[in-house]
């Protein structure tokens, strides 16, 4: 055994996952890279292997590639000029490999994540004019493996690496980019979105069908003056299932119960308020919000608006 390999099978254990970054400058070659995922295996360590070789069997058995455009074609052999091709190319290096994910990195035009069965998700790069690229493929790699060793779902976990990439193309080198910087970019992209959050009451229907493994919970209310009474009424009931659909009482019934209505209040200023409470008191030690993790917090904010104005925000229990 060699001294790489008996190191490793030392301290292994201590460890969530294991990244091999693959230069092809001599050292990782397919008999240490293969022993490296034979002793990862054993321990139950996932590995994440940033590729370079061309050939799919030096990296057999690892749990996730990902390679860039160029390196996806050499290794598959296959065109990889548009997104189509990207993700049959992917799809292909995910089966032959026998790898759970094949995570691609596509420059200006984000990222694609593959399995066996084929396309996961696709994300566009959050930087279409990058400054220089040194270093983002490896940015993207840290992040997403300090996001599954975190435990974040792999989907949300590619979405954290594209943020951390995007940033890393608007500096010059190879920079290192910080958990702050990505919190603050998190932040200013859910803001960016809460508007295109609004949905038809058409969209009620696939509402069910988009969180079909997760518990709906209902409550609703005037809203005619939003204040910590409500917000503490909207993170209890959040509590008690995945999804929390809010629903703004009609005007009828307001004017009814109060006598009175403000349509600014109503169905511009609390329904924004309801949705970037959450966000913006996240690390804040408010009191009005108990502490849940960056990714519960932004994960599927959703808001749905009918002629009651329903409004829904989705968490992940902890």
């Amino acid at each position: 055994m060699t001294p790489v390999l008996a190191l490793l099978k030392e301290v292994v254990g201590d460890f969530d996952l294991v990244i091999i970054s693959d230069y092809c400058k001599g050292l990782l070659d397919e008999k240490l890279t293969q022993s490296i995922i034979h002793i990862c295996k054993s321990y139950g360590i996932r590995v994440i292997i940033d590729v370079k070789n061309t050939t799919i069997r030096k990296y057999k058995g690892a749990n996730i590639l990902k390679p860039n455009l160029q390196e996806l074609s050499f290794l598959t052999k296959k065109p990889v000029k548009n997104i189509e091709e990207i993700i049959a190319a992917s799809h292909y290096l995910c089966k032959k490999s026998g790898a759970e994910y094949v995570l691609t990195t596509c420059g200006s035009a984000g990222m694609v994540l593959v399995n066996p069965f084929g396309l996961i998700k696709y994300i566009n790069s959050t930087r279409i004019n990058a400054h220089d690229v040194t270093g983002a493929g490896d940015t993207a790699i840290a992040y997403f493996g300090a996001a599954l060793a975190n435990n974040i779902e792999v989907c949300n976990a590619m979405s954290i690496a594209n943020i951390a990439a995007g940033i890393q193309v608007m500096k010059t080198g190879a920079a290192v980019i910080t958990w702050q910087e990505v919190y603050e970019e998190l932040i200013q992209l859910s803001e960016k979105n809460a508007n295109r959050k609004i949905l038809q009451v058409s969209d009620l229907s696939s509402l069910r069908e988009l969180y079909s493994t997760k518990k709906i919970v209902f409550t609703n209310g005037c809203f005619d003056l939003l204040h910590i009474g409500h917000i503490h009424c909207l993170l209890s009931a959040s509590n008690y299932g995945d999804i929390l659909v809010v629903g703004i009482n009609s005007d009828i019934c307001l004017i009814f119960l109060k006598k009175t209505i403000s349509i600014l209040q109503r169905f511009y200023i609390a329904p924004m308020v309801m949705v970037n409470v959450i966000a913006e008191n996240q690390d804040r030690g408010c009191s009005i919000m108990p502490q849940r993790s960056l990714t519960s917090t932004l994960e599927n904010l959703l808001l749905l608006e009918m002629s009651c104005a329903i409004y829904a925000f989705a968490h992940t229990n902890q």
